[in-house]
């Protein structure tokens, strides 16, 4: 059975407290991803990853990313 939860949404008047299930939170959040990956923003000065290469990469030879060495991993940075 699915929990209710509160989501805290900001308004022009402070914020708005709004009771959504963790099933249609979860849903409404994932479809934002179609491809399943989630990602952030790199600092100023530090270097990308080419997460969609790296995972390319990672399938045809049948590894996991955890498993690449950090020299291997260094193909997939980006210092743009």
């Amino acid at each position: 059975m699915a929990k209710i939860q509160d989501l805290i949404l900001p308004s022009k008047k402070g914020y708005t407290v709004k009771k959504v299930s963790d099933n249609m939170t979860r849903k409404d959040f994932e479809s934002g991803f179609p491809d399943g990956v989630y990602g952030w923003p790199s600092k100023p000065g530090e270097p990308r990853l080419k997460v969609k290469k790296l995972l390319t990469y990672c399938r045809k030879h049948g590894i996991a990313p955890n498993d690449l060495s950090e020299e291997d991993r260094k193909q997939f940075y980006s210092y743009d």
